[in-house]
C-alpha cells in the first residue's frame, strides 16, 4: 500500500507540458486524496453518526512513520498550504502573547531588588520579597500580567487533559509548561496575597524563568528553518540520558571511593555523598582542580591529609581513564555516528507536529472558516517574480536564475533525488538478497562436502602427489579444491539421478568415471561390488 500510494501521489503532480525555462511554466499540487473537501465531510456528517478525523491520511502516515510519504512534495506543500491559511497566523499570535510574557518575566525578576539591606521597606521573617507599595508602577504592571497569562494557561492545559486524554500524558512539552506556570505563580503570589505567605519565591523565580527561556526554545520547532536542529537537539538530548543511566553506576562507584579517601580533606569536595557524586561528574567534564584537591594535600607535610595517597591516586588515574577520555568520546561517537538516523528521526518527528499542529487546529476552527480557508489544489508558477509577469524586473530575476541554473528545476531536482532514494532502496534489498543467496549457498557446499565424505568418494585433490608442496594449489597460485569438489559433487548428482530412471529390481547403481566419456555402471542384484572390481561388466545404457 505505501507504494501504492506514492505512485498516487506522484499523480497528484501535475506538471505543464510547455518549456521548462518559460514564464509559463507551472505543476499543480492536486490535494484530493489527502482529504475529502469540506462540503463532502458536511454531507458525510449529516448521514453517519461519526465526523471524519482532520488530515486522514497524514496522520495515517505518521502513526507508521512513513517518512518517504510525508516528504513527498505533495505532501509538503499541503502542510505548506494549511501552515500558510491559519496555522502561520494561530502559531505567530501565540508566540507574540509569549514573547510578551517571557519580557515581562525577565524584566520583573532583573528590576526586582533581592537584598534586604538595599531596601527601606519593612520585611518579615518569612519572606525575602518587598511589600506591595516597594514595587514600581512598571513592575505591578508586569507583575499582573505574568499572573494573569500563568492562570489562564494552567486553565487552558486543565481542558486539554479533558479533550485529549491519555494522548495529553505522552507528550513531554504538556510537562514542561505545567513547570513553567505553576512556578510562575508561585513566585508571583506573595507579591499579590499578604506577605510571609511562601518562604521559596527566589526558588520559584529561578525555575519559572529557566523554564521561560526553554519553552521559547520549543515554540520554535514549528519554523522549517530552525526546527529540524530543535529536534536533533531533543534526540541526541534523549540519547545522553539513556548512555547516562547506564554509566551513572561507574560514577557512583569513583563517588563513593573518593568519599571514603578524602572526606576529610579541608577543600570539602567529597565532604557528602551527594556532593561526591556532583564532584565527579565535574571531574567528567574535565574539571579536575589536581592542584588543590590532590596535589596540594600530597605535598603541604601534614600527615592528616590524603592519608590514602597511593590508592587515591590510582583511583584519580582510572578515572581520567575512564570518565573524561572513553566515556567523553563514546557520548561524541555516539552523536556524531547516528547523526543520519537522528536527522531522519527529525524530519518524521517535525512534519509529525506540523500534522498533529494542523489536526488540532482544525478541530477548534469552525466549519464557515475552513471552507473559506481550505484549497484543494496550488499551482504554482516557478519562473515567475511575485506576480511580475513582464519588465525589467521579471528579465532581470529570469536571467539571475538562468545563470544559476535555477529555472524550472524544483521539482525535476526532487524528482531526481526521489528515483535515485527508490535505486538506493531497490540496490539496499538486493544487496540483503544477494548475502541471504551466498550465505544459503555457503550452507549447500558444507553440505554437499559432507555428503561426498560420507560417500567415500575420492577426489582430484586427494590425487596429488605427496610431494606437492601445497596439493590445493592450481597453476596459478589459486586454490582448485573447490572446483574439484563442485566435479564431483556434480558427478554425484548424476549418479542419483541415473539410479532413480533404473528399476531397481534388476539393477543397482555402482558409479560413474570422472571422466569426459563418463557411462554409469551398474550390476545385477545378484553380483557384489567386489566381483565386479575384479571383472567389470561392460557399461549398460
Amino acid at each position: 500500500m505505501p507504494d501504492v500510494f506514492l505512485k498516487v501521489l506522484d499523480r497528484s503532480l501535475i506538471k505543464s507540458e510547455v518549456d521548462v525555462r518559460s514564464p509559463d511554466y507551472w505543476y499543480k499540487y492536486d490535494f484530493r486524496y489527502l482529504q475529502p473537501s469540506q462540503d463532502e465531510r458536511l454531507d458525510f456528517k449529516k448521514k453517519a453518526t461519526e465526523d471524519l478525523s482532520y488530515l486522514p491520511a497524514l496522520n495515517v502516515m505518521v502513526n507508521f512513520n512513513r517518512v518517504d510519504l510525508l516528504s513527498h512534495p505533495v505532501c509538503v506543500k499541503y502542510l505548506e498550504m494549511k501552515w500558510k491559511a491559519y496555522g502561520f497566523y494561530v502559531h505567530m499570535s501565540n508566540l507574540l502573547l509569549y514573547f510578551v510574557f517571557l519580557g515581562l518575566l525577565t524584566y520583573f525578576i532583573c528590576t526586582v531588588n533581592q537584598d534586604p539591606s538595599q531596601t527601606a521597606c519593612n520585611w518579615t521573617v518569612y519572606s525575602q520579597w518587598p511589600q506591595k507599595g516597594c514595587q514600581t508602577p512598571s513592575q505591578r504592571v508586569a507583575l499582573c500580567v505574568i499572573a494573569v497569562f500563568a492562570f489562564l494557561n494552567i486553565i487552558k492545559e486543565v481542558f486539554q487533559i479533558f479533550s485529549q486524554g491519555l494522548r495529553y500524558f505522552l507528550e513531554a512539552v504538556n510537562y514542561s509548561e505545567w513547570v513553567l506556570y505553576s512556578s510562575t505563580l508561585a513566585f508571583a503570589l506573595p507579591f499579590l496575597l499578604p506577605e510571609g505567605l511562601l518562604r521559596l519565591e527566589w526558588s520559584f523565580g529561578a525555575i519559572a524563568v529557566f523554564s521561560a527561556w526553554y519553552n521559547l526554545m520549543l515554540y520554535l520547532r514549528r519554523f522549517d528553518s530552525v526546527g529540524i536542529y530543535i529536534v536533533m537537539f531533543m534526540e541526541i538530548f534523549k540519547t545522553l540520558l539513556h548512555v547516562i543511566l547506564v554509566f551513572l553506576v561507574l560514577i557512583i562507584a569513583f563517588a563513593m571511593a573518593f568519599y571514603i579517601l578524602m572526606s576529610q580533606e579541608t577543600n570539602r569536595a567529597f565532604s557528602t555523598a551527594p556532593m561526591s557524586i556532583l564532584r565527579v561528574i565535574t571531574m567528567m567534564a574535565g574539571e579536575l582542580d589536581f592542584i588543590n584537591s590532590f596535589l596540594g594535600p600530597a605535598t603541604d607535610d601534614d600527615d592528616s591529609t590524603l592519608r590514602f595517597e597511593t590508592l587515591t591516586y590510582i583511583f584519580l588515574i582510572a578515572l581520567i581513564l575512564l570518565l573524561p577520555i572513553l566515556l567523553m568520546n563514546l557520548l561524541i561517537g555516539l552523536a556524531v555516528g547516528d547523526i543520519a538516523t537522528v536527522q531522519k528521526d527529525a524530519q518524521l518527528k517535525r512534519l509529525a507536529m506540523q500534522v498533529e499542529l494542523h489536526t488540532d487546529l482544525e478541530q477548534k476552527i469552525p466549519h464557515w472558516i475552513l471552507r473559506r480557508i481550505d484549497r484543494m489544489s496550488v499551482t504554482v508558477y516557478p519562473n515567475r517574480v511575485c506576480g511580475l509577469d513582464s519588465g525589467m524586473a521579471s528579465k532581470s530575476w529570469m536571467y539571475l536564475k538562468k545563470k544559476a541554473g535555477l529555472v524550472g528545476e524544483d521539482i525535476g531536482s526532487h524528482k531526481l533525488d526521489t528515483e535515485h532514494k527508490k535505486k538506493m532502496q531497490e540496490f539496499d534489498k538486493m544487496r540483503v538478497r544477494v548475502k541471504k543467496i551466498a550465505a544459503q549457498q555457503e550452507k549447500q557446499y558444507e553440505l554437499l562436502k559432507l555428503i561426498v565424505q560420507k560417500m567415500e568418494i575420492q577426489t582430484e585433490a586427494d590425487e596429488q602427489d605427496e610431494g606437492d608442496a601445497n596439493p590445493f594449489m592450481g597453476k596459478n597460485g589459486g586454490t582448485c579444491l573447490r572446483p574439484r569438489l563442485t566435479q564431483v559433487v556434480r558427478d554425484t548428482l548424476a549418479k542419483v539421478a541415473f539410479k532413480s530412471m533404473l528399476p531397481q529390481r534388476h539393477t543397482t547403481y555402482l558409479g560413474l568415471d570422472s571422466s569426459a566419456n563418463s557411462t554409469p555402471i551398474l550390476l545385477s542384484a545378484r553380483s557384489s561390488p567386489e566381483s565386479v572390481r575384479s571383472n567389470p561388466p561392460e557399461p549398460q545404457v
